[in-house]
């Protein structure tokens, strides 16, 4: 096996050092980039053998991968500012999302508003403060303004890494998780609308109160007509499509148009990818999609249940078969989502440069900045008075330090007043608060349990 991945290496080296001029538009090495991230992401999922999540693997890959420049090997040196390498992986988190979104309820979702809303607004208010007085104490040369950035990049939570973990651990059914699930969308509108507060500042020097309503109405826009295509206009969608072909391959083709439609509708209207693609699995019913073709092992499967000639197993064997119908849609995504997923993680553990913490400044505001984030979270968490509920999850689920973070730290970058050693802390900060999360999640599952609907 070793041998073998230093010959990987060994072509890898050479393909990437002797491009064939002129053959195409991008560096042919990104298939080879693709190659390792599969085999290393499969390779390392034997986390799940010690109960941790998958994405713990993929966020390890990353990080391995990350550090080679380190022993002379440059094969990802140029892998961050690959315009295509990031569209796969922020496809990945939308295909993710979109899963989460399938595998919810809406009734579910508003049932657990007010307890949501609740955990987003404790939650953002704690990390921000806290975030806004650890860089007014531990960066120098900072300003007003880079302490307000901070405080809001402290805020963002990580909704396709948590929703990922509670995948991985087959958790979504649970109340914690719906609460969380309420929470996180609410909380990347509060993050979105506190950001776009402080970048109109930055830019103008003042506040900008008409652009903050305006990003209030654009919000308030894309939940109503998400709430009205679902209920009218998906019924005609999916009968229209039927009548041109009703099989599995227009089925997915339906279920891919709805789910890059709103995250194209949620980046015009100013909310992230990934809230647009949760909202599109979250609106969409089965029985919109039951007029289309069933799979023909299902219909025999039928075929062979009505010669069972006992009534009461007959019975049970349809159920067992209507339960399995009813998870086609999510069953199409899974080979889109085991492609395109990992590269997700794998990409967010490519963004931790090791010897950078060596720097005591930079290592010193890494922890700083994961300490400030669980603390805010998990105490707000605690501070939802509910019966019957792990308080600690929902802290914990809300921790990371999330993917708007990042976009938020690229435009103080952008604008010069984040440098590299405040850049460097805040990216450690994501990885490594991805990978403790899920630690943390397992053992408050392990000693205080959680609750499943029935």
């Amino acid at each position: 096996m070793i041998f073998r991945f230093l010959i990987l290496f060994m072509l890898a080296s050479c393909s990437y050092s002797n491009p064939i001029a002129g053959s195409s538009d991008y560096d042919p090495v990104i298939y080879l980039w693709l190659v390792i991230f599969i085999f290393l992401s499969r390779s390392l999922s034997f986390v799940k053998k010690i109960g941790l999540p998958i994405a713990i693997g993929e966020i390890l890959t990353g990080i391995i991968l990350g550090q080679l420049d380190m022993f002379g090997i440059n094969l990802f040196a140029s892998i961050e500012h690959n315009t295509v390498i990031q569209f796969l992986a922020e496809l990945g988190s939308i295909i993710l999302m979109f899963e989460i979104g399938l595998e919810s309820k809406f009734s579910d979702l508003k049932k657990n508003f007010r307890r949501g809303i609740k955990l987003a607004i404790l939650g953002s208010i704690l990390t921000f403060s806290g975030g806004f007085f650890l860089s007014w104490l531990l960066i120098k040369d900072q300003n007003l303004f880079l302490n307000l950035l901070i405080g809001v990049i402290c805020a963002a939570t990580a909704t396709g890494i948590s929703a990922r973990i509670f995948k991985d651990m087959g958790l979504l059914r649970t109340k914690e998780v719906r609460i969380i699930l309420v929470s996180s969308i609410l909380d990347e509108l509060i993050s979105i609308l506190c950001f776009g507060i402080i970048s109109v500042m930055l830019i103008t020097q003042t506040v900008g109160f008409i652009g903050i309503s305006l990003s209030l109405a654009q919000a308030l826009i894309f939940f109503i007509f998400a709430g009205v295509f679902g209920r009218w206009i998906t019924p005609h969608i999916t009968s229209w499509s039927t009548k041109i072909h009703a099989g599995i391959n227009m089925k997915i083709g339906v279920l891919l148009i709805i789910c890059f439609f709103f995250s194209w509708l949620a980046h015009i209207l100013g909310l992230a990818f990934v809230v647009g693609a949760f909202v599109a699995g979250l609106i969409l019913d089965e029985v919109y999609f039951k007029t289309f073709s069933r799979a023909n092992f299902f219909i025999r499967l039928r075929n062979l249940a009505t010669q069972v000639p006992d009534i009461k197993l007959r019975k049970q064997l349809n159920n067992v078969i209507d339960q399995q119908e009813g998870k086609t849609i999510k069953e199409l995504l899974k080979p889109i989502s085991h492609l395109f997923v990992p590269i997700f993680f794998i990409n967010i553990g490519m963004m931790l440069n090791v010897s950078n913490l060596l720097n005591f400044r930079t290592f010193s505001l890494t922890l700083s900045l994961i300490l400030i984030s669980f603390f805010g979270r998990i105490l707000s968490g605690y501070l939802i008075r509910e019966k019957n509920i792990n308080n600690l999850i929902l802290g914990l689920g809300l921790t990371p330090i999330g993917e708007a973070g990042l976009i938020f730290t690229s435009f103080g970058r952008d604008i010069g007043i984040i440098n590299g050693h405040v850049l460097s802390a805040i990216v450690s900060a994501v990885v490594i608060a991805s990978i403790i999360t899920p630690i943390l999640i397992k053992f408050s599952v392990k000693r205080y349990g959680v609750h499943r609907y029935e």
